[in-house]
């Protein structure tokens, strides 16, 4: 099912933002269900961009430091949330 939302045009937002926004665990799952599928993906024109915004070369070939990154990035995003939130009262 991830795949079809990776090719399709519009579909293909829906899974970069659970990528972008979901928790280290889930990143993972997607990337993980995504790379069963690369060559696939990777053929498609609006598949690649998703294979690019969703690290899964990355997870592919180094995913110890796909899991730092998306670690990070999940860390500085509670941050910024915690920050904005402090500022607002």
């Amino acid at each position: 099912k991830l795949f079809a939302l990776a090719v399709d045009r519009n579909a293909g937002f829906v899974g970069q933002a659970f990528y972008e926004y979901g928790p280290v665990d889930v990143k993972e799952s997607i990337v993980k269900n995504l790379s069963i599928h690369y060559e696939d993906i990777n053929a498609d024109f609006f598949g690649k961009k998703v294979l690019v915004k969703c690290c899964v070369e990355q997870y592919v070939y180094r995913p110890d430091e796909w899991r730092k990154l998306a670690e990070r990035n999940s860390n500085i995003k509670l941050m910024m949330q915690q920050v904005l939130a402090a500022e607002r009262q």
